[in-house]
């Protein structure tokens, strides 16, 4: 599915009209989704998702926010698109009587496209939606150096040769790299650096993730290395920062819109023993011991686990 065909699926999924009924209430132009939903839909990864959904989300064309395990997404402009139209199943007003809808002269009317086999050039601003609404070519397309959510600059990352200072962010991570590979040689390897700046780079600017989000990641995947939690098995920075299901995502921790960890009941849809299940889950994948619960034990327990499962079994609940 082309970008251009979701964005359409979302508009005609839309509610047509304000359902303070639902749990949750929706509101007119409001879809109701998952992300996991949007990519088997599309049949794209759940990176390019994410990355599409940030850059439409910047672009002013939808709002979202998450609720339990779900996402709505609000179309900010759909009263505007939708105002001349009437709602499925409603019959012509008076002002356009049934009749002019069919058009039965012979010669074509003003302004009508060509009804030939070879498609009417597209228009400017065809040519500008769907530009808006592409996922991105793999090579960079901003020539201004790009500004990230830290205020920090990134310069356009050179066909090739060296990328010392580029970016003050981008030293900021590689020193995780370096201080890893300091710690424990043996395992963490500071390497590539010219291709690791181009892969965060794409990532930036195609709305994967913030620089805020890349660093706390990276600290997060290597702090498993330098406290010996895992010894071995340690990415190289390029397989780390990869465009194509990029493993640094499993990293960032979710956070509120303030920035504070988002590690509330809410997370789990308000089931405490939902939490305590994600919680053994998270275990598992970490390879830590197994917590066990009690009949009558619930949150509060859960707030009493290790961080990193925590953090997995939020993961876990909103996946």
């Amino acid at each position: 599915m082309s970008p251009l065909e979701l964005w359409l699926w979302l508009n005609c999924s839309a509610n047509w009209d304000d359902n303070p009924g639902h749990n949750p209430p929706l509101r007119r132009g409001d879809v109701l989704t998952t992300r996991r939903k949007l990519s088997r839909l599309a049949r794209w990864t759940p990176s390019e998702i994410r990355a599409w959904l940030g850059k439409m989300e910047r672009a002013g064309e939808l709002r979202s926010r998450s609720v339990g395990r779900a996402t709505v997404l609000t179309l900010t402009r759909f009263d505007a698109d939708h105002s001349a139209q009437p709602a499925p199943n409603q019959r012509p007003t008076s002002a356009q009587p049934e009749s002019a809808a069919i058009d039965t002269s012979d010669s074509p009317a003003p302004n009508k496209r060509p009804t030939s086999a070879q498609p009417a050039p597209a228009t400017t601003e065809e040519e500008r939606t769907k530009k808006d609404l592409s996922v991105g070519s793999d090579e960079p397309t901003r020539s201004a150096p790009y500004v990230d959510d830290r205020d920090r600059t990134w310069a356009d990352p050179p066909k090739s040769g060296r990328v010392d200072g580029l970016s003050e962010s981008f030293d900021r991570i590689w020193a995780l790299w370096l201080r890893g590979q300091t710690l424990t040689p043996d395992m963490i390897r500071a390497t590539e650096r010219a291709r690791a700046y181009r892969l965060i780079y794409k990532h930036l600017t195609n709305g994967t993730a913030r620089a805020s989000e890349v660093f706390e990641a990276t600290r997060n995947y290597l702090d498993r290395f330098n406290s010996g939690r895992e010894t071995f098995g340690c990415k190289r920075p390029p397989a780390f920062y990869r465009l194509q299901d990029p493993c640094f995502l499993e990293f960032v921790t979710e956070t509120t819109p303030t920035g504070a960890p988002l590690i509330t009941l809410d997370a789990f849809n308000g089931s405490e023993r939902f939490a305590l299940q994600c919680a053994r889950q998270a275990a598992l994948r970490l390879k830590v011991e197994r917590p066990e619960f009690g009949d009558g034990e619930g949150w509060a327990e859960f707030l009493q686990l290790d961080a990193e499962i925590q953090r997995v079994a939020v993961q876990f609940a909103t996946s």
